[in-house]
């Protein structure tokens, strides 16, 4: 009789214990599988988030951010390039990899990188002012992972952003070479870019012929016609303007800064043209 009662007893110890294990587990899927993915960006398991290969998982212990080195923006003076390492999105399809305006997908940069570019009017591309510096930022989004119809991770949105100085300087030898500056896309710009403006001679204020200047010299009383232009094409969103300009005697070192006035400089002579022109 006590070997049977024990026997019982153990049978109802193994069901109770079966049925509270059974009742803990029930509640730690329930936490990963609340329609929120468990508050995790990537991967929920136990009740804790965990990032695929090519993610780091934050200090909050929520969310993933890339890891560094494996996504690099280039900020050019006509636009931005991200390039990402396909181990960030390898079970991502590659039209869900694409900026803010979802029509500028990644494309193949090589066998083990992707890339999307965009200028300064694209891809939903966005121009402001921040602390007095030109900002031109964009969004890159990597869509979740799903399996047989189930989301394994979520959506994944990283902003970033390129500064350009809003003043830049052009002088008859100036020469306006390309300029890039390269980050982590979960860093800051470390230094801002400067758009390139060129200074053409021309002919007459028509703009239509150009001035041969290559002997650094012209005669004396001829009127030399000169244009500010940006090196490459600026956005609509942009204009600029010639707030200052400097002639400097060679010889004698003399500088005389104009601003929309004759200077009392003696045999020079200057009129401003106050309004753009296309040459």
């Amino acid at each position: 009789m006590k070997l049977l009662i024990l026997k019982n007893l153990l049978n109802f110890l193994k069901i109770h214990i079966f049925d509270s294990t059974k009742v803990f587990l029930s509640i730690v899927d329930a936490s990963c599988f609340d329609g929120n993915n468990g508050g995790c960006s990537h991967i929920c398991a136990g009740s804790v988030c965990s990032c695929p290969p090519c993610w780091t998982l934050n200090e909050d212990g929520l969310n993933c951010g890339i890891t560094a080195g494996k996504a690099v923006v280039t900020c050019r003076v006509d636009g931005m390039d991200v390039v990402i390492d396909k181990c960030v999105a390898s079970d991502v399809e590659q039209s869900l990899i694409h900026l803010s305006n979802s029509e500028c997908v990644v494309f193949e940069e090589s066998e083990s990188e992707w890339k999307v570019s965009t200028g300064f009017s694209e891809c939903g591309t966005e121009i402001e002012f921040v602390d007095d510096k030109l900002a031109i930022s964009n969004t890159l989004k990597v869509g979740g992972v799903f399996v047989s119809g189930l989301r394994f991770t979520n959506d994944n949105e990283i902003g970033f952003t390129c500064r350009y100085n809003n003043v830049a300087n052009a002088s008859k030898s100036f020469n306006a070479a390309a300029e890039t500056v390269v980050f982590d896309i979960n860093e800051e710009a470390p230094t801002e870019l400067s758009f390139g403006f060129n200074l053409q001679p021309f002919e007459s204020d028509q703009y239509t012929s150009t001035t041969d200047l290559a002997t650094q010299s012209v005669q004396i009383g001829s009127l030399i016609h000169m244009r500010v232009s940006p090196a490459i094409e600026l956005p609509e969103a942009l204009e600029f303007s010639v707030h200052k300009c400097s002639v400097e005697d060679t010889e004698t070192e003399a500088e005389v800064t104009i601003l929309d006035s004759c200077p009392v400089f003696p045999g020079l002579n200057f009129s401003f043209k106050n309004e753009q022109s296309v040459g």
